[in-house]
């Protein structure tokens, strides 16, 4: 498996085993916390385990935005009213989802509902509102599952949420509460902070 981690994890490493020409190197242990994000323990010969901090395994992001927003280009020039819109991701909701490989299979995302309901929330950070202006004149705003992908959560406007990367990576790896939940509305709760959220557009 692919994986990028934290910069700190070659001297946490080097820290714990200096002398690794002469015994052998620690197995590894990883444990997952969230839909990409593990915890990655040494298990060195003694069975004793040392943490470390989590390690995001969303390798893919990159490609997964390049992929969005080749289909937001498509959105613009459609120029497809807001019901046109709505009509299409319905549609696609009941499609099979896809896998790819990476030396192992998941669950594919549909960056394709994810770039209409990115389109149909105008880029708005559903926490605090804002979105990042990009250089190109486009917005930026990431895109998080309520119910994970890996446990077949799917693109659709009661199971995704736009938020700004501080507020995504605090509902990954914050302590998070749904209050409450329909298909219409949600009440969360990270960190002890209170938000009313419209899933509806």
């Amino acid at each position: 498996m692919q994986i990028r981690w934290f910069s700190n994890l070659g001297k946490i490493f080097s820290d714990l085993y200096p002398d690794t020409q002469h015994r052998p190197y620690p197995k590894l242990k990883f444990t997952k916390i969230q839909d990409n994000i593990f915890n990655l323990s040494f298990i060195p010969s003694e069975s004793e385990i040392v943490q470390t901090e989590s390690i995001d395994t969303d390798f893919n992001s990159e490609t997964n935005e390049k992929e969005q927003q080749r289909y937001i280009k498509k959105l613009r020039k459609s120029r497809k009213t807001k019901e046109q819109l709505l009509n299409l991701l319905s549609k696609r909701q009941n499609q099979q989802d896809r896998t790819e490989t990476y030396k192992g299979i998941r669950n594919k995302r549909d960056n394709e509902s994810i770039a209409i309901i990115k389109y149909l929330r105008k880029f708005k950070c559903q926490l605090c509102g804002k979105s990042i202006l990009k250089r190109d004149g486009t917005y930026y705003v990431e895109a998080a599952h309520i119910d994970p992908k890996c446990d077949k959560g799917k693109e659709t406007l009661e199971n995704i949420l736009l938020l700004c990367p501080n507020h995504h990576k605090e509902f990954d790896l914050g302590k998070r509460e749904i209050i409450y939940r329909d298909n219409h509305s949600l009440i969360l709760k990270i960190n002890g902070e209170t938000f009313k959220i419209s899933l509806i557009v």
